[in-house]
């Protein structure tokens, strides 16, 4: 009987494992709709969008309007709804609308894309187990699905450096908002104060009632700012974006937010050691500090404080809600009390820190405790990995392209710092406030997605 033909010999199995299982690099310029040496188009009408949602993120416009005073008011509610969301309804409905007559695909870039999702996953596991199941689904339907419509069009929106410039444009000039609203508030609070803190400090309106919330927005704008200043060849761009920066720098500190202050620290020591020019760039850095404490001197006296925290009774309320944290948490370490629960569950199941005060109705103040606490391991060491892997994802892009002979990569791995810097204030402010579901760290985030798709236009592929 002669011998049958081998159908699968060593080169018809290598054949085959290439097709089925092609190599990581071409894998990934088969992923990517972006060609090396060639810059993929902006769709307009989604983009325009996108930046006014983004701009209405930051301006709290409704807060301008006739009935700000009073809450309450469903026209006033209905009315800031609008604002906010029409215009990323409109972004979501100009980029199908584009992608549909252009032939295009959705994009959906791992692993962030990935890690999203599976906080969202774990958001909507521990819904059967929360202590308040009906407002754990609320806020796993609302904030984190928001989330991971914004990080979808951000990411399909922004595909060159030129819009990518705009957008941080956006982001900086939008800045205002909050900062000025902020100093008036604290210069003229009776016309202007619509929230005040326990301490004292006032902040301003609506997301940024808080006077913490404001510190940590100028903390992720000032690297933002700095970063496109070294980009932009105009000297009046420059001037406005230097402006900018001694705006943001003053409101972080008039806020008295130990975390931001902290936080700045660590970020200027960042951007000197990884800038060209270090001698030059410590040097301003220690006359712009010492101009800004002047400025503000009861920075000192606050700053003070952190040596004497046991004396403090805000920070000691911080570490009694973080050991009724941790305690929750390790009562139910694979689900949670929750997503969106913290409160409640201290509310409900601890007492007694200081002289027995129930803890009522408390946020966490801490991103990092407050997923542990209410979706259990699980949930932290996803968020961790979120954070851990686009901030790898931005250092390595900025390595790979710092030295690039091109300017324009060179201007690319700048805005990639610019990134970097901002996910390390948004993480270090939020060992003491709750950031984990803050739209601005995911937007940071799936700005990171961004620069890895423009940087496979030259040849970098992470």
């Amino acid at each position: 009987m002669p011998d049958l033909p081998v159908r699968f010999g060593p080169a018809r199995i290598a054949k085959y494992k290439q097709r089925v299982f092609p190599s990581v690099r071409e894998s990934r310029r088969e992923d990517t709709s972006v060609a090396v040496g060639r810059e993929e188009p902006t769709p307009r009408a989604a983009f325009f969008f996108l930046l006014l949602f983004i701009f209405f993120s930051y301006a709290q416009l409704a807060a301008w309007l006739p009935g700000h005073a009073t809450q309450s008011s469903v026209a006033w509610l209905a009315l800031k709804m609008r604002l906010s969301f029409t215009p990323a309804l409109l972004a979501l409905i100009s980029i199908i609308w584009y992608k549909n007559s252009h032939g295009q695909e959705f994009l959906f870039t791992k692993p962030q894309m990935l890690l999203l999702v599976l906080l969202l996953g774990c958001a909507l596991a521990s819904v059967p187990f929360s202590v308040y199941p009906r407002r754990s689904l609320a806020f796993a339907s609302s904030n984190v699905l928001k989330l991971l419509f914004l990080f979808v069009l951000t990411i399909n929106v922004i595909r060159n450096t030129r819009s990518f410039k705009a957008f941080l444009w956006t982001v900086a000039l939008s800045g205002c908002f909050p900062a000025v609203g902020a100093l008036l508030a604290n210069y003229f609070p009776d016309q202007f104060a619509f929230h005040k803190g326990a301490s004292g400090r006032i902040g301003w309106t609506g997301h940024y009632g808080n006077a913490n919330t404001v510190a940590a927005a100028m903390c992720m704008l000032i690297p933002v700012a700095l970063c496109l200043a070294e980009v932009t060849a105009s000297r009046a761009k420059k001037a406005v974006l230097w402006l900018l920066i001694m705006l943001y720098g003053f409101v972080m500190l008039k806020m008295l937010s130990r975390a931001s202050m902290v936080s700045i620290v660590l970020i200027a020591i960042m951007y000197t050691l990884m800038s060209k020019h270090r001698v030059r760039n410590m040097a301003i850095a220690a006359i712009l500090g010492a101009i800004a404490v002047a400025a503000v001197p009861s920075v000192i006296s606050r700053a003070g404080t952190m040596s004497t925290i046991s004396e403090d009774a805000s920070a000691m309320g911080r570490f009694g809600l973080w050991k009724a944290g941790l305690k929750m948490g390790f009562d139910r370490p694979l689900w949670g009390v929750g997503v969106g629960c913290f409160d409640i569950a201290v509310a409900e199941h601890f007492s007694a820190y200081g002289e027995g005060k129930l803890l009522r109705w408390r946020p966490p103040h801490s991103s990092y405790i407050a997923t542990f606490t209410e979706m259990g391991a699980p949930g932290l060491l996803v968020f961790l990995a979120l954070i851990g892997v686009s901030m790898a994802d931005a250092r390595r892009l900025r390595k790979k392209l710092q030295h690039a002979p091109d300017p324009e990569a060179r201007n690319l791995a700048k805005l990639a710092r610019a990134v970097l810097l901002a996910l390390v204030a948004v993480s270090a402010i939020g060992l003491t406030s709750d950031y984990a579901f803050d739209w601005s760290l995911h937007m940071f985030i799936a700005l990171v997605v961004c620069l890895k798709q423009m940087g496979r236009r030259h040849g970098v592929y992470i």
